[in-house]
């Protein structure tokens, strides 16, 4: 089985989240050959023909039957394609001429529409592996694979970097309410510490410092990593704890961030829990989980400390998780599905 195209929203979708996306997609149609091709021009037939199909199905039979029984008969080159999310009702993502790959998959999400949506797909990678693991508990009756998420190459991080280290604390994106409350407590016993946090101002993500003021922009890939770079520590937790949960259904899966984080060389005060995503990515190898707040204002105050993390443990680390290595679980699952 051989993959031809990746489909990508690179050409119309500029939200942060999805340019680390396109990262993966790069490295991946470099290793593989793949053409990146419009996601738009994604089908099961074609654009129109799916329209009319998806259209008298719905009208007749209340259901996408007749456009699922064309993708049977259809043959076209074989593509990759990223969704953040499952889908509930079938679209071309769902054919037997795709492999989805899905980023996140909320605990709550009907299986019995999952199931129908993708069950003409020869393949379906999962990015969590909560999510991968309890779909086999429940007999999932589609042929999946898990394909952690993963960091591009290019941030591959050396044991002799020199990361020039301005500020003390970032917090990167997302805001742990327990973590947030235990840097606001720390910053009122020790009033000197500099932190940036993000604000969305006119239309993009800045960041700001507790103590000037100033706004850095963090909307753009290198931006964001620059501040990275130049920050000693960064807070970070898993999606789904600590009055997040709804987001997740309960899953509390590592993101690609805590990846960043060990690159741009930063100390990581964290909070996770104990599951199979966390002990996949070796979280406690990098960091400990800060359950209480003097545990917090413990790690903090070494972490602004000392000179910097072991950054050949990060290199070791890191090695596990680059894009590169993605592919290299990709052609294997590519080569099983051959036999």
């Amino acid at each position: 089985m051989e993959l031809k195209i990746i489909y990508t929203e690179r050409y119309f979708n500029n939200w942060p989240t999805w340019p680390l996306i396109y990262e993966w997609e790069d490295v991946i149609a470099a290793s593989l050959n793949l053409e990146l091709s419009d996601v738009i021009k994604g089908s099961v037939t074609t654009y129109y023909l799916d329209k009319v199909l998806r259209f008298a199905s719905r009208n007749i039979f209340g259901d996408n039957r007749l456009i699922i029984f064309a993708d049977k008969f259809i043959n076209k080159p074989l593509a990759v394609y990223f969704e953040l999310l499952p889908r509930s009702s079938f679209y071309f993502t769902g054919s037997k001429n795709t492999i989805p790959v899905i980023i996140d998959f909320p605990k709550t999400f009907n299986l019995n529409l999952f199931y129908n949506a993708y069950k003409n797909c020869k393949v379906v990678l999962i990015s969590n592996l909560q999510a991968y693991n309890y779909l086999k508990q429940y007999k999932c009756p589609l042929n999946i694979y898990h394909f952690p998420q993963s960091i591009a190459d290019k941030y591959k991080i050396r044991p002799d970097a020199n990361f020039k280290k301005l500020y003390d604390v970032i917090i990167p994106g997302r805001v742990d309410s327990i973590l947030l409350g235990f840097l606001k407590a720390y910053e009122k016993k020790f009033p000197d510490i500099e932190y940036l946090y993000r604000e969305y101002i006119n239309g993009e993500f800045v960041y700001i410092s507790n103590k000037t003021g100033i706004g850095h922009k963090g909307q753009e890939r290198e931006a964001y990593m620059n501040l990275l770079k130049a920050s000693r520590v960064t807070l970070y937790s898993t999606v789904g704890i600590d009055e997040d949960e709804i987001r997740t259904g309960g899953f509390s899966p590592v993101t690609p961030r805590f990846l960043e984080m060990v690159s741009a060389g930063c100390h990581i005060i964290a909070r996770y829990p104990i599951n199979e995503e966390t002990q996949y990515f070796e979280l406690d190898k990098i960091c400990i989980s800060c359950v209480n707040y003097s545990l917090f204002e413990k790690e903090l105050s070494k972490a602004l400390n000392e000179d910097g993390p072991d950054l050949k443990l990060y290199e070791n680390y890191l090695a596990k998780h680059y894009t590169s290595e993605r592919v290299k679980q990709l052609k294997n699952i590519l080569n099983e599905l051959t036999k």
